[in-house]
């Protein structure tokens, strides 16, 4: 067999297999294209809870705060669920940490202050959430800028 025939099997080879793998590589980057776009919903629906608990923290310990509504957030349920489908370990890990530093801060917070009024800035249940949520920000922050 000659080169020329090994070229021409070589090159009738390749145009019908380049259909194939061109559509292989599109549907993998579209696969990818859409996860990434539910995590950026994702990560906005966290970080927009995350900011509401940020701004209580910065009403309870502000003795001259007024009330304010909390406005209408997905469940802390709902974003846990959905993180324990498409998020990263150390991105849910963070999540979890918010959610059960909320809880913890919610159940001193109706204990210690039956009476309403502000905590102290250094109340551990605030410091700790505080500290949760920059943490969550600086994880899904550098998730999203990584990719």
């Amino acid at each position: 067999m000659d080169w020329t025939a090994v070229i021409a099997i070589f090159a009738v080879f390749t145009t019908f297999l380049s259909p194939v793998l061109i559509f292989k590589l599109t549907t993998r980057n579209q696969h990818s294209a859409k996860l990434d776009d539910r995590r950026a919903v994702l990560y906005t629906e966290a970080t927009i809870y995350a900011q509401t608990l940020d701004s209580m923290l910065n009403r309870i310990t502000d003795p001259y705060s007024t009330f304010v509504a909390r406005p209408e957030l997905t469940h802390a349920d709902v974003i846990t669920a959905r993180m324990r489908l498409i998020a990263p370990p150390e991105i849910l890990a963070s999540w979890q940490q918010i959610v059960a530093d909320e809880e913890v801060l919610q159940w001193n917070f109706s204990e210690d202050s039956a009476g309403g009024g502000a905590v102290p800035l250094d109340y551990p249940a605030a410091v700790e959430l505080r500290e949760s949520v920059k943490k969550f920000y600086d994880v899904s922050r550098s998730a999203s800028v990584g990719k």
